[in-house]
């Protein structure tokens, strides 16, 4: 990929370099001559697997590194109003990234500023001497990059709008974020590492009087491997911030670093008493900021503390602190949880605020009616309407009920977020979870999900549509499967939030009805507690889909690959775990109940592998198509329109004891034990055969009709779909055709091979 894709950029007008998720990986990146054969020399040498950056200077990259998606849509907004629009690059959204021609010779400029919650979010121009991520996956969310619209490789450079500089400058000094935002930084244009030292005015009034754990929080994320220079600079900041205690925490830093010497902090030191060089303090900070430090959130502390006396420490803080209304109700909601840890007792909500607040709340008012329908959950950050359980941004919500807010006697308005926070109008719970167990909508800390009022209530049977659906799953499994799928089903509804412990895979061709049985699910249950999930979703980084819902249903699941066993081994837990960990993107990790069951379905009986006949969390059954006539699934479908009906079928069948422990044995999953055994025996002996070698094949690359010739000879024939499965589970990938010694042969390799390397492996050496 990284060869045709980087040589039509580069066509195109684009300087484009390998990289590492966002990290160039050649030497003088910034200086080197960018030609046809060293784009083709790095797909050569292994960095054609890497990403693709292109380095700017004749164009211009505006990031816009906006964590909050209301605030990035209206500052992405603002700077196409004035400069129009451009080629957008999204790697983890809502921040983006707009391409535009540009001058050379000119530098980044950038502009960050730091919410309540200790996040950066800023711009920035990347211009001559940086570079940006624009092909490839990201490296925090694994997912690729996406270009809307028009991307580089369908546009040349002169096609992209121009942007001027210093019209940059000025928009990039108006820049409007939430009041509450705080600027941590800034950078003009052209500076250069000699000017480090007079960047004191950039610093936040706030950071003059820094204490020990913050410089040595500055520190952490500063490189103690640089130049002797750098380490001398630092320790110059430290002079200067206190003459007597920097010298202990320089010492601390330095030891990290393997070019350190004893005695060597303690002599440079005394230079600095010598000379009376005085570079501030706020170098350091400037470059702690620069190397990604975070200040850390009055919730990450919070979180760390480990007594009463610290959680009042920090109390004291808060109430000094320019901290927004709906953030400091929250600190004291979780506050109020943690102090009831410590002590022991309950203290009241309004008390705590108290605490947390330069002065008590002065109203008195009466909760608003319309207040009724809301809660604010602490884990997504959001404002929950119990009527439709959709979830609000701060900015959403404003929008939204600001209307229920009346004006002051002068004529102001608050938001309707500070006026709630204000008069602590509506709950704030901790987190969202999906408890089917009970009907109430907030159980303890946490907002129920679960919507036991949407649930179809049982009705009147329908033995029509009933022995129409028996009919079908019959003529698919046959009837002894079909019992035990039918308890299955059951059990869902009967049982509904409690774990089986195993899932069912039905494994059958495209178009015989398989998905059906979701369906049935969805009218039994409601359609919100059975949800849907692709391959390709299990196969991402976050979770989330885990969640929420009393069954899942896998569609077309098939695992291939050397890593098929990890994804597989990743689902058993989601089958038998009673708590799971939840990976959202954007939000911090957290463990839920685990209450959701698994039904899986798949064209193909090698979908998952299942090695031994101990295995307890599958159940496999082999579909087959049947006789389905003219209109068949139309009155099928028909027959499940009555979700009263059919919960109260699924109601009265009976299921045995133990059937949540151990998933029953069948011909079904015993072909499929045997099938993975006898290519597990065929594995082995292809890659002794591979370490052997022989005419036709290496380590490296086989021809794989003479190399499955000599397996077959071993292990007995092979079709070409086992062939395929049993090469790619060894690691290999299809290369392509090659002529050699006057034929053609279909070679695999474990790496790209060029065709000269490939006959040169096999011991042919002709040019063809």
């Amino acid at each position: 990929m990284y060869k045709q894709l980087a040589a039509t950029l580069f066509t195109n007008g684009f300087e484009v370099i390998p990289i590492d998720g966002k990290r160039p990986v050649v030497a003088n990146w910034q200086d080197i001559e960018i030609t046809d054969d060293l784009i083709s020399k790095w797909s050569l040498n292994g960095k054609g697997a890497m990403n693709i950056g292109v380095r700017c200077g004749s164009v211009y990259a505006a990031d816009f590194d906006f964590y909050d998606a209301d605030v990035s849509a209206v500052v992405v907004k603002s700077f196409i109003e004035q400069f129009g629009g451009a080629p957008v690059r999204i790697g983890q959204a809502p921040k983006q990234l707009l391409v535009y021609r540009g001058a050379e010779g000119q530098t980044k400029l950038k502009r960050s500023w730091r919410d309540a919650d200790g996040v950066v979010h800023g711009f920035e121009l990347l211009g001559k001497g940086q570079q940006f991520a624009a092909f490839g996956k990201h490296p925090d969310t694994g997912k690729d990059y996406i270009w809307t619209g028009e991307s580089l490789e369908d546009l040349e450079t002169h096609e992209l709008k121009s942007l001027n500089f210093d019209k940059v400058k000025a928009w990039i000094a108006a820049i409007e974020v939430p009041k509450s935002w705080v600027e941590v930084g800034s950078s003009a244009a052209n500076v250069s590492d000699d000017d480090l030292g007079d960047f004191d005015g950039l610093i936040d009034n706030q950071y003059d009087a820094v204490t020990r754990v913050q410089i040595e929080s500055y520190l952490s994320v500063l490189d103690n491997n640089s130049d002797n220079d750098y380490w001398a600079k630092i320790g110059m900041c430290l002079y200067d911030w206190d003459a007597d205690e920097g010298l202990e925490v320089w010492e601390a830093w330095s030891k990290g670093g393997v070019s350190y010497k004893k005695g060597e902090t303690r002599k440079r030191w005394r230079s600095f008493e010598k000379d009376g060089v005085r570079v501030s303090v706020g170098t350091i900070i400037y470059l702690a900021k620069e190397a990604g430090w975070k200040a850390p959130s009055f919730r990450q502390r919070l979180d760390e503390c480990d007594s009463e006396q610290a959680v009042m420490i920090l109390a004291g803080e808060i109430k000094e602190a320019k901290v927004d209304a709906l953030e400091r109700n929250t600190l004291a909601a979780l506050m109020k949880n943690m102090l009831k840890g410590f002590t022991g007792v309950p203290v009241p909500i309004a008390d705590v605020r108290r605490l947390i607040t330069s002065s008590a709340l002065t109203t008195a008012t009466a909760r608003p009616e319309w207040c009724n329908f809301w809660v604010f959950v602490l884990s997504h950050n959001q404002y929950i309407n119990l009527n439709t359980m959709t979830g609000y941004s701060a900015a959403s919500f404003n929008l939204k009920c600001g209307i229920q807010i009346p004006s002051s006697d002068n004529g102001s308005k608050q938001s309707a977020s500070q006026a709630v926070a204000d008069g602590g109008f509506i709950s704030i719970l901790n987190r969202l979870e999906y408890i089917p167990t009970e009907a109430d909508r907030i159980v303890g800390d946490c907002l129920n999900t679960y919507r036991a009022d949407l649930v179809p209530a049982a009705g009147k049977r329908d033995p029509v549509a009933e022995q129409i659906i028996t009919d079908h799953l019959i003529g698919l499994i046959g009837e002894a499967d079909s019992v035990v799928f039918m308890q299955w089903l059951a059990w869902q509804v009967q049982r509904c939030g409690e774990l089986v412990r195993w899932a069912p895979l039905l494994v059958g061709d495209e178009g015989i009805g398989k998905s059906f049985f979701g369906e049935l699910l969805k009218s039994a249950m409601g359609s919100m507690n059975v949800g849907l999930v692709s391959p390709n979703t299990i196969k991402s980084s976050f979770n989330g889909w885990a969640e929420g819902v009393a069954v899942n249903v896998l569609q077309e699941l098939k695992l291939t690959g050397h890593n098929r066993f990890d994804i597989a081994n990743a689902l058993k837990p989601l089958f038998t775990d009673p708590d799971i960990e939840i990976n959202n993107k954007g939000l911090k990790p957290y463990v839920v109940r685990n209450v959701t069951n698994y039904l899986v379905f798949s064209n193909f009986r090698d979908s998952v592998p299942i090695q031994n006949y101990h295995d307890r969390r599958w159940w496999v059954s082999f579909a087959t198509a049947h006789k389905m006539g003219h209109g068949y699934f139309t009155k099928l479908f028909e027959a499940i329109r009555d979700g009263g009906a059919m919960r109260a079928w699924l109601e009265s069948i009976d299921i045995p004891d133990g059937f949540d422990g151990v998933a029953p044995m069948n011909n079904s999953k015993r072909s499929v034990i045997e099938t993975e055994k006898a290519m597990t025996d065929g594995q082995h002996e292809a890659e002794q055969m591979l370490v052997t070698g022989g005419e036709w094949w290496t380590e490296k690359v086989f021809s794989s009709s003479e190399f499955r010739e000599a397996i077959e000879l071993e292990i007995g024939p092979l079709s070409n779909r086992d062939a395929n499965y049993l090469f790619k589970k060894m690691g290999y990938s299809q290369q392509g055709v090659v002529k050699i010694h006057g034929s053609a042969r279909r070679v695999w390799t474990k790496t790209f091979l060029t065709n000269d390397e490939i006959r040169s492996e096999l011991g042919y050496n002709e040019s063809i």
